[in-house]
């Protein structure tokens, strides 16, 4: 029999096989963002334990259960959620070197059904362009909490950041999506993020607005100046009392500012508060970004810098924010003269 010879590091210590096996397992964890793996996670205990409860075998699992399984809560859950889990149950059998065949005809029928009858279309946020957002923003109180949401809305619209990139931007030498002011404007340096999986990095712009009230640049500077931020998280929680938070805001907290933002100006505008909570209701987080692509598609930016900023790798991203404003542009229709 051969003999099995040590593993050296570079150093030239000898690394136990075992803390390889468990690096390697480390790694392959990390091919995948950590959101997913904790969905995937959940989405695999939920199946696990419905196979349990009618005695079936969850590993390995035949076509037969898992069509079982997609038919009992097709009428409760999207098919966008059971497409997950899914993914999840394959992902599972996957790495655990076992069999999955799910390639058979009587499966395949049974799942394009489901999503036949129960598949909708996903529900977009509104986007928010800029005319909405100089709304907003003259509405929006001379306070604390004012400046920090006026400065998020306008450089969350300008950058085109995902909400999860947004609420991580730091200024200063600490861990996060660095923001640093230069001469033409903002310069945000982000380094993994989910079209950037790798961490290689990215840097993108925000130059000065042409207007003093909606300038991303100087809305940023009055309200780091006004909270005394010099390090740290550029958005974090504000108060009623005008306390602010040492922490950064998170996601959801961000997309309860956009919504707050516009109950606000809807209120301006005349709207009682059960409409304003309607109006409210169509906008989140990600009404920024998409009113970036709308918005810059409209006034004729190349279509290529638009996927630049936005970071989509893809023309068929790009093209799902722009296609309700193209229904209009150019349409055949305008020609018959109605």
């Amino acid at each position: 029999m051969a003999k099995r010879l040590p593993v050296k590091a570079k150093t030239g210590a000898v690394t136990p096989l075992a803390s390889i096996i468990e690096k390697a397992r480390a790694y392959g964890e990390a091919a995948k963002a950590p959101n997913t793996r904790r969905a995937y996670a959940s989405d695999w205990g939920h199946f696990a334990a419905w196979c349990r409860e009618h005695g079936l075998a969850p590993m390995p699992a035949s076509h037969g259960t898992v069509a079982a399984y997609l038919t009992a809560y097709a009428e409760t859950l999207k098919v966008s959620t059971l497409g997950r889990r899914l993914a999840a149950i394959r992902a599972a059998h996957l790495y655990a070197g076992k069999t999955l065949d799910l390639t058979g005809q009587a499966f395949r029928d049974v799942w394009a059904g489901i999503r036949r009858a129960h598949g909708t279309r996903p529900v977009r946020k509104r986007a928010l362009v800029t005319a909405d957002l100089r709304r907003v923003i003259a509405a929006l109180p001379d306070n604390l909490l004012g400046k920090r949401d006026r400065a998020l809305l306008l450089i969350g619209y300008a950058s085109a950041l995902r909400r999860s990139e947004l609420a991580t931007l730091v200024i200063g030498d600490c861990p996060g999506h660095r923001l640093t002011f230069t001469d033409n404007g903002l310069l945000i340096e982000l380094g993994r993020s989910k079209s950037d999986q790798e961490g290689y990095g990215v840097i993108t712009g925000v130059p000065f607005g042409s207007r003093v009230q909606t300038c991303p640049v100087r809305a940023l500077r009055a309200w780091l100046e006004a909270a005394g931020i010099t390090s740290g998280p550029i958005f974090r929680g504000v108060s009623r009392h005008g306390h602010i938070g040492g922490a950064a805001i998170t996601g959801h907290g961000i997309a309860l500012a956009v919504k707050q933002a516009v109950y606000r100006a809807a209120l301006a505008d005349g709207h009682d508060e059960a409409a304003a909570s309607v109006i409210a209701s169509t906008v989140g987080g990600h009404s920024l970004r998409a009113g970036f692509v709308t918005a810059a598609d409209a006034a004729g930016a190349p279509i290529s810098k638009i996927m630049e900023q936005a970071r989509h790798a893809r023309f068929e991203t790009t093209r799902g924010y722009i296609r309700e404003a193209d229904a209009f542009r150019d349409n055949a229709a305008s020609y018959l003269g109605l």
